[in-house]
Order: C-alpha cells, then sequence, then structure tokens
C-alpha cells in the first residue's frame, strides 16, 4: 500500500537513518496526514525535528505520541533528552523515570538520569 501510513513510516525512518531529517519530517508527516493516531509517526517527527534544531516541534511531537502510546519509553527518553538539554533538569528526571519504569534497561534513560543529579 503506497499511501498506508506505514508505509510513508519507514520512508521516513530510511530517510533518517540516511541523514535527511528534512526528508524524514516530510514522511513522517505524510503518515500522520494518513492515519493521526500512529504514534509512531509523532516519534519520528520529533526525532525529525531534533535533529532540525526544533527543539519545541520535536517536545509537542513526543508528547503528541504519548496522548496514542502512553507506553512509548522512547517519548519519554527523548522528552527528558530535550529537557535537559533545555536546563530543566527536574523534568528531565521526572522523563526519564518514566522511561526506566517501562523500560527498566534503557541505556539512554539511565545515562539521562544521571545528569540530573
Amino acid at each position: 500500500s503506497p499511501n498506508a501510513a506505514p508505509t510513508h513510516y519507514y520512508s521516513a525512518v530510511l530517510a533518517f537513518l540516511s541523514g535527511n531529517a528534512k526528508d524524514a519530517l516530510s514522511d513522517a508527516q505524510a503518515a500522520i496526514a494518513v492515519d493521526a493516531s500512529y504514534a509512531a509517526a509523532y516519534d519520528m517527527a520529533g526525532a525529525a525535528h531534533t535533529k532540525l534544531g526544533q527543539a519545541a516541534l520535536a517536545a509537542q511531537a513526543f508528547q503528541t505520541s504519548l496522548r496514542f502510546d502512553p507506553h512509548d519509553s522512547t517519548a519519554y527518553t527523548n522528552l527528558g533528552l530535550l529537557a535537559l538539554a533545555a536546563g530543566n533538569t527536574d523534568a528531565a528526571r521526572n522523563y526519564f523515570a518514566e522511561a526506566l519504569w517501562l523500560t527498566p534497561d534503557d541505556a539512554s534513560a539511565r545515562e539521562g538520569m544521571s545528569h540530573t543529579r
């Protein structure tokens, strides 16, 4: 299905892994246009926004992802990293704690948590 949300999502993943954040964002947005509740597409949009230096838009995308999949530890970890980069250690600690509650062996969340102390 060339117009299915997963097809656009996997195109976004390929673009992102190839270093093309702009195309990744475009493909993620195409997936969202097809299925506005596709949480993984918001995660990809957040990752692309982060690479493009658009922290506020990235945070918004990760928050939206959590509305559709509240058990997505990756979104919590990414929100923690964004909060940490913004100097908001209290928020970062909370996001990392949530990520670790969901996925106790998440190395990125553990490392991030260590930077909040």
